[in-house]
Parts: C-alpha cells; structure tokens; sequence
C-alpha cells in the first residue's frame, strides 16, 4: 500500500481556519475617510497658536464617528475575543492620528512641508 504525504501551502490553511485581516492595501481604503476627516478638520481648525494637545483632542473629537466606523470595519470579520482585542488595542490612537495631522498641517503652514 502506498502512502502519500499531502503538502498543503499555509496561506489555504490559514483561509481555512477563518477570515484573514485586511491587506494593507485594503486597510488604507477602509480609512480613507478617516484620514481625509482628520486632514481637513485639522486644516479647518489649527491656527498654530492653539496649544497642540488641545487641537489634536479637537482633531480627533470632531473624527471621532469616523474612526468608530473604520474600527468597527476592520474588526467585523474577527471572533467576539479578537475584536475586542483589537478594539482595546485601538484605544487612543485617534489622537496619534489627530497629532499627526496636526503636526503636518503646522508643518507645511511654516514652510516645511511634510511628505
């Protein structure tokens, strides 16, 4: 009797086991109206003289339901245990955004602008 060995690629394991996160390429579509969000309320609203943790808080406040829902889509396909994983992981990272927007925003107002 023979016996053959079956060499099954990961990847169709790994697909098999349930659903995998979004590429990067699909993550970036997902927060797309994030970012712009973030980008335009920060645009609209820094002056340069506002103290920079009180613009970013503003920033990330006026995003906020924009953020909820890119979080709330990068998370659907994950069990109840991994999305609150991710959920929790996510805490405060609106204001790293917020922040970075600012940051550039200010930036490129002083003549230097950034990539």
């Amino acid at each position: 009797m023979k016996r053959y060995i079956i060499v099954v690629p990961a990847y169709i394991l790994l697909a098999a086991a349930g659903p995998i996160f979004p590429t990067e390429e699909q993550q970036a579509k997902i927060g797309e109206p994030y970012y712009k969000c973030i980008k335009n309320a920060a645009e609209r609203t820094d002056d340069g003289r506002t103290d920079f943790q009180i613009e970013i808080k503003s920033v990330a406040k006026v995003c906020k339901s924009e953020f909820t829902k890119m979080i709330a889509i990068l998370s659907k396909d994950l069990s109840s245990k991994d999305r609150k994983a991710f959920e929790k992981s996510q805490f405060g990272r609106d204001l790293d955004y917020a922040a970075t927007a600012v940051g550039r925003v200010r930036a490129t107002k002083q003549g230097n602008p950034v990539p």
